[in-house]
């Protein structure tokens, strides 16, 4: 992992919030009476926004992350990750099915009659090619990971959740 989720939630609302100070203190570094005062101030943030961006820690991952924390602080990443933990294992998971070949190159699907019906298009389509070939695979997947397979509009047809049009 080359960088942490967290790290990166944390470091790019910081740095919208940095960045409209940064606007601000810009504006007012302009004016003769704050030039002095607001300069500096202007220095320290883009400071802190170059430590955002280039920090070691940012990279390092998780760990890194955790370490930096102090016992109390732990104890309640702990807690919240098991409770993350147990909502994700509670979600479940859905049976997908995959293609593989054809132009396409792969294709995911929530539907078993859907991903026949690919199927039989790749394997038509890999017959103009060199070497044809083409699978057909399901597996299950968990629930939260949905989207790294399927279009936005599927997921909630895949958990059940929207009726199949």
């Amino acid at each position: 992992m080359s960088e942490s989720y967290i790290i990166n939630l944390i470091t790019e609302s910081a740095k919208v919030e940095i960045e409209n100070q940064i606007n601000h203190l810009e504006s007012m570094s302009k004016e003769d009476e704050y030039k002095e005062r607001y300069s500096a101030m202007l220095q320290g943030a883009k400071t802190v926004i170059w430590l955002l961006e280039n920090e070691s820690i940012a990279k390092q991952g998780t760990y890194a992350f955790l370490n930096h924390l102090d016992r109390d602080q732990l104890e309640y990443a702990i807690s919240a990750a098991k409770e993350i933990k147990k909502l994700k294992t509670d979600i479940g998971k859905v049976e997908l099915f995959g293609i593989f070949g054809g132009d396409k190159g792969s294709e995911w699907f929530y539907d078993e009659g859907l991903a026949k019906e690919a199927y039989l298009r790749a394997a038509s389509e890999s017959l103009s090619g060199p070497c044809p070939e083409v699978s057909f695979e399901s597996k299950k997947v968990p629930a939260e990971e949905l989207e790294e397979y399927l279009k936005k509009d599927e997921i909630g047809i895949a958990l059940g959740l929207i009726e199949k049009p």
